[in-house]
């Protein structure tokens, strides 16, 4: 009737008011506690209109989200992308029981932020160098650092790692030191900025071994108690500390 048809439609355009406040800009205007996203950006489900499809729930919500930890930028490119789109689909009649026209819009804005989000990363903040840098040292190159590396961990033929942990604080700090300067000094000789690698990468060395090493040998104990008690168990070196 022509009555609910002018109530549906206020409703309609009260709620792409909202949907556009916050996906433009961020925000949430909702006095009455309406919207399906509160003012601290968490979601409400049971308040998720059934005129949009489940699946578009978290591009909504965490399209705002990005708006609102973007720049001023962000939301006026927005603004001058979409805002008269949602004006022109203010009054637009429902296809069905889907909101179609609200679904296509929410794609293209959270199309433009991941767009702009992934400019942002790589250009203002070289995403792509640190990547390639990451990849680079924790791949150990194609081998050479990897073996300048341990060239340089060697004194007089035997792996300065080798040794048993140490119970002092300052010869695991001496040793630390040392380890780090055979790094930097293996990343220099195969092309890498050392002082722009010694920022990013560090290697450290503790008192102890790592968690992941512990459980191995608890294993080991374990099988070696059922097999036979004279099986020789590994002993810790400070390589088993190296993190």
């Amino acid at each position: 009737t022509p009555p609910v048809t002018v109530i549906c439609r206020h409703l309609l355009r009260v709620f792409r008011s909202q949907l556009s406040e916050w996906l433009i800009f961020g925000s949430v205007n909702d006095p009455y506690g309406e919207f399906f996203i509160n003012s601290d950006g968490e979601f409400i489900a049971d308040k998720y209109p059934t005129i949009l499809p489940p699946s578009l729930a978290n591009d909504i919500l965490f399209a705002g989200k990005a708006v609102q930890k973007g720049d001023a930028h962000l939301s006026q490119k927005l603004e001058e992308r979409f805002f008269k789109r949602f004006e022109e689909i203010a009054d637009a009649d429902l296809l069905g029981d889907i909101d179609v026209e609200v679904e296509n819009l929410v794609h293209d804005i959270w199309g433009f932020i991941s767009a702009e989000r992934w400019r942002h990363m790589s250009e203002d903040f070289g995403l792509l160098e640190h990547l390639h840098l990451a990849r680079d040292v924790l791949l150990l190159g194609r081998g050479e650092l990897f073996g300048s590396f341990l060239e340089n961990l060697l004194v007089d033929g035997r792996y300065i790692l080798d040794s048993p942990i140490s119970s002092s604080a300052s010869e695991v700090r001496n040793l630390c030191h040392a380890v780090n300067v055979a790094f930097l000094s293996a990343a220099r000789s195969v092309g890498f900025d050392e002082e722009r690698l010694a920022k990013r990468f560090k290697l450290t060395l503790s008192m102890k071994p790592s968690k992941g090493i512990e459980a191995a040998l608890d294993s080991q104990v374990e099988s070696s108690e059922q097999q036979s008690s004279s099986t020789q168990l590994p002993i810790f070196t400070s390589w088993d500390c190296l993190r």
